[in-house]
């Protein structure tokens, strides 16, 4: 997300429209997803249950939340593309991770991170440490 976009917004509701109404779509099948598995017979493991609301949270927040978010902003007239771009239409793992999913974190670790890293190890090394810090904060 370059922030560039973000700096002299003019509004507009072109594609913003449809994008906040998916949004709202993913968020209203999360969120009753969250509420049926409450209800859920105790005869289910914990550990179904569990991975039941794990799955039901990115539905809600990531692709749900990130599109109302996303198409309002666009709304207003912020050049603010989509936080994640149909993460189940990747054909490599490397599609997914750089290109799809969680683009605003990827972008902010390609600045702050693997750029100046990259200077002292070189770019694969960089690329290589970022993932391995993330995954343990994580």
């Amino acid at each position: 997300m370059e922030p560039a976009g973000f700096v002299y917004p003019e509004a507009t509701w072109t594609g913003s429209g449809k994008k906040f109404a998916r949004g709202l779509v993913l968020v209203s099948i999360g969120l009753s997803a969250v509420f049926a598995i409450s209800f859920l017979d105790r005869s289910w493991s914990d550990d179904a249950i569990g991975w039941l609301g794990i799955a039901a949270l990115p539905v809600t927040i990531h692709l749900g939340l990130g599109d109302v978010l996303s198409g309002f902003a666009q709304y207003l007239g912020w050049n603010a593309g989509p936080l994640f771009d149909e993460p189940l239409k990747s054909r490599t793992l490397n599609d997914f991770w750089t290109q799809r999913w969680n683009r605003p974190f990827v972008e902010m670790d390609r600045q702050l991170l693997i750029r100046p890293i990259a200077r002292l190890i070189g770019l694969r090394s960089a690329v290589f440490a970022v993932f391995l810090v993330s995954g343990l904060f994580a």
